[in-house]
């Protein structure tokens, strides 16, 4: 390109990546047409111009514009160019289009961070379900649901969470339904769960919306609390049993004040009448 902007040579790479013909380049229009208005106005493509007059090459990453007016991600290389008599003509704009690139990188970080998940969510000590917001169906749980509902998980994939509430529980466990977990809230609740042959299992319930390869799920953790629950029953029924053993002594007490009363009142009358 010449310093005035205009545009002397354009290869097929340049094709690709703009979009326009050599015939609809070369020699009639600007440099300024493959930049956003906010770099042109801002005189950033002028600046650039004059750093690379005085280092004799420039550098740019950022946004340039297709001829069908998407904006992409691109790494710019500005090279001086001149003449047999080493006079300076104009510049080469060397344009590498960073949208495979940037796509590539991003999909590896999703993938990543899936695996990173999924090695957690594997790892919880709670019974895990992850259930789909749109459909409401689990499509994964972990090992310790598998030993919660006594049941592999190829029977558990595919399911409703409600398929496993007792079911005349399953009304009063609404607010488990997916659609009412909210972003950043995490919502708790003590509740049943169907077991190895119908045997209810008390469970503490977590559950709130997790994101996941740009999608919407809701993660659900079940935390087996019959041995919690046992031990409420036992210091329930020690409880009952000391009250039942606080209530029999006072009764005795009660009973032996009396006594005591009534053989005062013998021995009162036992001595009038010795006196009498």
């Amino acid at each position: 390109a010449l310093f005035d902007g205009k545009v002397l040579a354009y290869n097929q790479g340049a094709v690709l990546i703009f979009g326009y013909s050599p015939e609809e380049v070369v020699g009639r229009i600007s440099l300024d047409i493959f930049f956003p208005a906010d770099f042109i106005n801002s005189g950033k493509l002028q600046a650039a111009v004059a750093e690379l007059v005085k280092n004799e090459l420039f550098t740019y990453e950022g946004g340039l514009l297709r001829k069908d007016g998407t904006e992409f991600h691109a790494q710019l290389s500005f090279v001086l160019t001149k003449d047999a008599d080493g006079k300076l003509v104009g510049f080469a704009m060397i344009a590498r289009d960073l949208t495979e690139q940037i796509r590539h990188e991003q999909v590896l970080g999703v993938l990543e961070s899936e695996r990173k998940y999924h090695e957690l969510f594997r790892q919880l000590h709670d019974a895990a379900f992850l259930v789909d917001l749109e459909t409401g169906a689990i499509v994964d749980c972990n090992e310790k649901a598998e030993i919660l509902l006594s049941r592999p998980r190829n029977e558990i994939i595919g399911t409703r969470q409600s398929r496993w509430y007792p079911p005349d529980k399953v009304m009063e466990y609404a607010e488990l339904s997916p659609h009412k977990a909210n972003l950043g809230q995490v919502r708790n609740m003590d509740g049943e769960v169907v077991g190895k042959d119908g045997k209810l299992v008390p469970v503490a319930i977590s559950w709130g919306l997790q994101a996941l390869g740009g999608k919407q799920f809701v993660l659900s953790l079940f935390r087996d609390i019959s041995e919690r629950k046992r031990m409420e029953a036992e210091l329930l029924k020690s409880n009952e049993e000391l009250r039942q053993s606080l209530l029999k002594l006072k009764t005795a007490q009660r009973q032996l004040v009396m006594t005591e009363k009534l053989a005062s009142v013998g021995q009162l009358s036992a001595g009038v009448c010795h006196e009498l």
